[in-house]
């Protein structure tokens, strides 16, 4: 009796959590995106009673044991990833992932998370946003003088802009995809974090920008033909491949003499400084400017460009053994920011004076202190944040006191138009042919290597410009 009664006891547990499971299922029936699980049971041991050798009756055995079973378990909850009802609501901001995947999701934390839930929204600055406010990644930030919006089948994010200023291509969505769906855990508010029994995420169209030359162009292309070197910088992603087909407006032109392996690995880095040093903050000769990451990507190219304009420039590294490559790209003073307080070195290498504008990739380590390191009226440029997402800032304390201006510029602000991205790409080209910026590749991987190319860019172990080669 006691036997039966633990038996059942079991059972009724395990019908709780198969009612449980079957009402959050009905409670989220009109939730976007939401997938339904179920509970898959297991059942416990057996007690033999009586075994089916043990026990003859006139010379046979017997053909089957007695057994008792002494309840069930609960193993698991299957959660089923198949494809929903797709709508048509008519927000251009409301997604549907047609087949597998995930979007991908920044939380306060700074954490990825993934969901299927495409009802995004625009923050009070133009990002896109869940309903709670976390970031899709990457980030999709709209301009303020856009007056309608498209997102393609393929991603691209494209906007009209007001008073016939034309279309910008902002950037591609990108999905990601997973091994095993159901190992994903769920964490609430429509979301999923990858676990061991997902795997790592994969996401598709990797490769923002490249070079190469032209083999076909379609019917209605006159401004670039057959045979044209060409480089870009800008959505949409797939640069990880031998042949692709590209839209031309986000094309420029390769003038002869500059090797097209040179302008693989300079397009992002060096439309961002020109950007930096011409557009945000134009620099005159003679003053003294501050860069974060000086040995890095950016580093190596702002630092030679910025030289070459007549500045003094103080680099921050975060180890000695990127001081003298930080100087060979033309640092003249170089401050290791993980051993010495580089506000401090600022002022006194320029006697208290402090500095017309900090250039900042790092972000959530440096922000502070970088603006410690601005004179009156000095311009925070914060264009990265390598060290984490930045923290709010207390424009009364930081701001305030001595009038500093404190911006966040991205590419595409500045190559937003045919003429703008022309004149960036140019200036960048001639920098390269008169010998002011110098670019030195520090390792080629092939198209097939280029999952060794980014553990080894995760292992910290490329000191320089990589590319991928089909």
């Amino acid at each position: 009796m006691l036997r039966s009664l633990k038996t059942a006891a079991l059972g009724m547990s395990a019908q709780q959590l198969n009612v449980d499971n079957i009402a959050n299922n009905l409670a989220n029936v009109n939730t976007t995106g939401f997938k339904k699980s179920s509970v898959e049971f297991q059942d416990l041991l057996y007690e033999n009673i009586e075994s089916g050798d043990a026990s003859k009756k006139d010379g046979m055995e017997k053909p089957a044991s007695i057994q008792i079973g002494l309840g069930n378990k609960p193993v698991s909850t299957f959660r089923s990833f198949s494809q929903g009802n797709i709508e048509e609501t008519g927000n251009p901001l409301d997604l549907a992932i047609d087949g597998d995947g995930f979007f991908q999701i920044a939380q306060q934390d700074g954490t990825i998370a993934y969901t299927r839930d495409g009802g995004f929204k625009l923050s009070n600055i133009g990002q896109l946003v869940t309903v709670n406010g976390d970031l899709l990644q990457p980030v999709i930030t709209l301009p303020p003088n856009t007056s309608s919006v498209t997102i393609g089948r393929d991603g691209i994010v494209s906007v009209e802009l007001f008073a016939g200023q034309g279309q910008q291509v902002l950037g591609q969505i990108q999905v990601a995809r997973f091994l095993n769906n159901a190992g994903l855990q769920p964490i609430g508010s429509n979301l999923y974090k990858e676990t061991i029994a997902s795997g790592v995420p994969a996401v598709l169209n990797a490769g923002l920008e490249g070079a190469g030359i032209i083999e076909k162009v379609g019917p209605d292309v006159s401004n670039f033909r057959v045979g044209d070197k060409v480089a870009y910088a800008a959505a949409p992603l797939g640069s990880y491949s031998s042949h692709r087909v590209y839209p031309t407006k986000n094309l420029v032109k390769v003038p002869e003499g500059i090797d097209l392996d040179i302008v693989a690995c300079l397009m992002t880095k060096g439309l961002t400084t020109f950007y930096l040093l011409h557009k945000t903050y134009e620099v005159k000769k003679g003053q003294t400017i501050l860069f974060h990451a000086a040995a890095g990507g950016v580093g190596q190219i702002f630092c030679q460009w910025a030289k070459s304009l007549g500045c003094k420039v103080i680099g921050t590294v975060g180890s000695d053994e990127k001081i003298e490559l930080a100087k060979k790209y033309g640092c003249d003073e170089v401050i290791n920011y993980s051993k010495e307080n580089f506000k401090d070195r600022v002022m006194k290498i320029t006697n208290n004076e402090g500095l017309p504008v900090v250039y900042d990739g790092v972000g959530k380590v440096t922000l502070e202190n970088s603006l410690g390191c601005l004179k009156m009226r000095g311009m925070m440029v914060s264009f990265g944040n390598a060290s984490g997402k930045l923290d709010p800032v207390d424009v009364g304390k930081l701001i305030a006191p001595r009038g500093l201006y404190l911006t966040r510029p991205s590419i595409a602000h500045y190559t937003a138009t045919r003429e703008e991205l022309d004149e960036a790409s140019e200036k960048l080209f001639q920098m390269v042919k008169t010998g002011n910026v110098k670019i030195e590749i520090f390792k080629k991987y092939n198209l097939k290597d280029a999952i060794q190319a980014h553990k080894d860019l995760e292992g910290r172990k490329i000191l320089g410009p990589a590319i991928i080669i089909p």
